[in-house]
């Protein structure tokens, strides 16, 4: 992404980050951030959607962005280690579901596979892989929030399908913490 006459860099930055925490129309961020129009603002967010993808994301997210040398050394606890592994070379992992509240779709069969009957409401839910001091590795998903996908059947789903690669990234010995729900 580029400095253009319309906006910089960080304007297109504010104006997506505006867009994903007010969730106000492209009409008002257009007046906001003084563009002329809603089609110049869904063309920034476009593009820095698509910056997001391309540079951030493979360079700050996922199994591939960082070693496990690196997990052992700077994102691992002493209390974790001396807890759960029996020697030097295992990784201690956390993995948890959450949830994101999402409008209700027009679509009946979206409508029905976002619906959480545990929370009354739309959702999807992604599963977040941490590590013991907290550090993001990866974020799988996300999932649908109906009855069917809770956090073991999407871990299941997750190992049996090795998604991001996770199988290469994680050694047989190593420890996955994972709560009962």
């Amino acid at each position: 992404m580029h400095n253009s006459h319309n906006r910089s860099i960080r304007v297109a930055v504010a104006i997506f980050c505006a867009k994903m925490r007010l969730g106000v129309s492209n009409d008002v961020l257009a007046t906001m951030f003084h563009m002329c129009n809603k089609r110049v603002i869904s063309k920034i967010i476009h593009q820095t959607t698509n910056a997001l993808i391309k540079d951030f994301a493979p360079a700050y997210i996922g199994f591939a962005h960082i070693s496990r040398d690196s997990v052992l050394k700077s994102h691992q606890t002493e209390l974790a280690s001396a807890l759960f592994t029996d020697d030097n070379q295992q990784v201690v992992v956390v993995m948890d579901g959450t949830y994101l509240f999402i409008q209700k779709s027009m679509y009946n069969e979206l409508q029905r596979r976002t619906y959480s009957t545990h929370k009354h409401r739309h959702l999807i839910k992604p599963m977040i892989v941490t590590t013991t001091n907290g550090y993001i590795l990866s974020v799988l998903g996300p999932f649908f929030g109906d009855y069917r996908n809770n956090d073991a059947k999407i871990i299941q789903h997750c190992l049996l399908n090795n998604e991001q690669d996770i199988l290469k990234w994680l050694k047989d010995d190593d420890i996955i913490i994972l709560d009962r729900g």
